[in-house]
């Protein structure tokens, strides 16, 4: 029987981390991309990682708009990636909430982050191996789930991650800043070298990100 090789991959954030955070985003029309974002995901894919995303979204298990409404969205936000070179392959989502308003969705499940549920799931169906794999959120609960898993590591590098952050836990990056670190990590010192020369040339280095304002949004943080 032929064995099957499992691909590394990186598995973002949606909300705050592809997009600006803009409290239950539902409309394409409202859809904007960070700054960085795109020659991030390009140099990650140029270095054989495979891309996915894994989002709450608990404004479905609220009652805020339909299921149906959030694949729409997730079609249209792979739609606009893969024009610019870009393919996610998958998004998954938890529309669960333990204190949904619609039956169907208000119960406390495996999938909604920081559980490793959707990781697990996406892995599971494409052929991830979580053991080569980065967690990326803009949230301290996308860098919970992905050490759960024992093999990914999150790595939130926008403004929440600030936030939230624990003394010592590090400065936070950009978007390139972020795709740094993973190719440094991967690829040991020379890596380090390459991908640090790029990233301060495209400025991810500086605290905070590239213009990344997630940390205006408090209140989301508890609903999301």
């Amino acid at each position: 029987m032929e064995k099957t090789t499992l691909s590394p991959a990186i598995i973002l954030d949606r909300d705050g981390t592809l997009h600006r955070d803009t409290h239950y985003l539902i409309r394409f029309e409202d859809f904007e991309v960070l700054p960085g974002v795109e020659e991030a995901l390009k140099i990650l894919l140029e270095k054989g990682y495979r891309l996915f995303a894994a989002t709450n979204q608990s404004g479905v298990a609220r009652g805020m708009f339909p299921l149906e409404k959030v694949l729409e969205l997730n079609t249209k936000i792979r739609g606009y990636f893969l024009e610019k070179g870009i393919n996610i392959e998958d998004i998954a989502i938890c529309p669960h909430h333990p204190e949904g308003s619609v039956s169907e969705y208000s119960r406390d499940c495996d999938c909604r982050k920081p559980k490793p549920g959707m990781l697990l799931d996406l892995a599971r169906r494409h052929g991830l191996d979580l053991s080569r794999s980065y967690m990326v959120g803009d949230h301290p609960r996308d860098d919970r789930e992905g050490r759960r898993m024992g093999g990914v590591a999150g790595r939130h590098g926008q403004d929440h991650g600030r936030r939230h952050a624990r003394p010592g836990q590090g400065e936070q990056r950009g978007p390139v800043g972020v795709a740094d670190l993973v190719v440094g990590r991967a690829e040991g010192p020379a890596g380090r070298r390459r991908g640090g020369d790029r990233a301060a040339r495209a400025g991810g280095r500086r605290r905070g990100g590239a213009g990344v304002r997630v940390g205006e949004r408090d209140r989301a943080d508890r609903l999301a």
